[in-house]
């Protein structure tokens, strides 16, 4: 199969699985995968890491049995790969979350911006810098 088969390939996939889960103009679930994600880890993941993160999970899954790869996975990794650039190269500063945020030194808990708490998952109370 060539480079652009593949492509071909994700392509009708992300129009497929748009007409199944998401919207006419395409996979959208992300932003809300990414919210509900951050809702209960008290994380700060961006759309753009929630799409890198699909995206190396499928290149894990090939790398399971790289004697036999298993063609979906390739082809959803270029999908997501497509979806990760899309969000980067498209996305208003204001909805990239992780640029804004802060991280503790020590264990890299992140807060918002404007957080003044005390890190909540070291004992001790570690100094903020900008992620």
């Amino acid at each position: 199969m060539k480079a652009t088969d593949v492509l071909e390939k994700a392509a009708k996939h992300m129009r497929d699985r748009a007409a199944t889960y998401d919207k006419p103009e395409g996979e959208r679930s992300m932003a809300t995968t990414v919210a509900a994600f951050n809702a209960i880890t008290g994380k700060s993941l961006s759309v753009a890491e929630g799409w890198l993160f699909m995206a190396v999970l499928k290149q894990v899954r090939v790398f399971q049995n790289p004697a036999k790869p298993h063609q979906d996975s390739l082809e959803d990794g270029v999908a997501y790969a497509a979806l990760l650039a899309e969000e980067m190269l498209t996305a208003e500063p204001a909805m990239k979350p992780a640029m804004m945020e802060k991280a503790c030194i020590q264990c890299r808990f992140v807060c918002g911006p404007t957080s003044s708490e005390p890190c909540r998952d070291c004992s001790e109370g570690s100094e903020w810098k900008p992620r």
